[in-house]
């Protein structure tokens, strides 16, 4: 099953506050990902682990990029999953 096929069912308040995630993730340089392809990793990565998009917006640079860039590098596009024992740090229930 690919990305798209997974169920998109974030709140219109989540999808705001993904949005808010991506663009801040876009002002960095070294971000290339597609728009499209990180708003449909955050919303995919928070049905398989609910995600705080408060706290993952109020991190510091480092904290932002680390969920961030672990949420794309560790989402895998067939199953919907995070994988590689990936745990973001704004999880609702984070296991480091």
């Amino acid at each position: 099953m690919a990305l798209h096929e997974h169920n998109f069912n974030a709140t219109r308040e989540e999808f705001n506050l993904i949005t808010k995630c991506a663009t801040r993730a876009e002002a960095f340089p070294e971000w290339t990902q597609a728009r499209i392809t990180t708003l449909m990793d955050l919303e995919v990565a928070h049905n398989d682990t609910p995600l705080n998009f408060e706290v993952l917006l109020a991190f510091g640079d480092a904290d932002f990029l680390h969920d961030m860039v672990g949420i794309a590098l560790n989402m895998n596009r067939d199953t919907g999953k995070l994988e590689n024992h990936f745990s973001p740090r704004c999880a609702r229930v984070y296991h480091p």
